[in-house]
């Protein structure tokens, strides 16, 4: 039996357009790589990877200090308010 992998359904929640350079370490080997971020959600984003067919790879956020979390949710406020603001010019 197949079971479908959790970045691969429709997100849990709205993305915006959010790119910023990220660093991510491999947990196995320690390799450290550097990319841009595309999208953000409350829940993850979408890094930019040069591997895949798409160019893209799903991240999950699968811990959050709070604090991280407060930035988190202000940025995504933040990326809302700017959504609305294009649609109401």
């Amino acid at each position: 039996m197949r079971t479908e992998h959790p970045l691969s359904r429709t997100p849990r929640a709205r993305r915006y357009l959010f790119v910023a350079t990220v660093q991510l370490t491999d947990t196995v080997s320690e390799a450290k790589v550097q990319e841009r971020t595309i999208d953000l959600s409350l829940f993850g984003c979408r890094r930019v990877s040069y591997t895949t067919s798409d160019g893209g790879m799903g991240i999950a956020f699968t811990q959050i200090e709070p604090t991280n979390q407060v930035i988190l949710e202000k940025w995504v406020e933040d990326l809302r308010g700017s959504i609305k603001q294009q649609v109401l010019k």
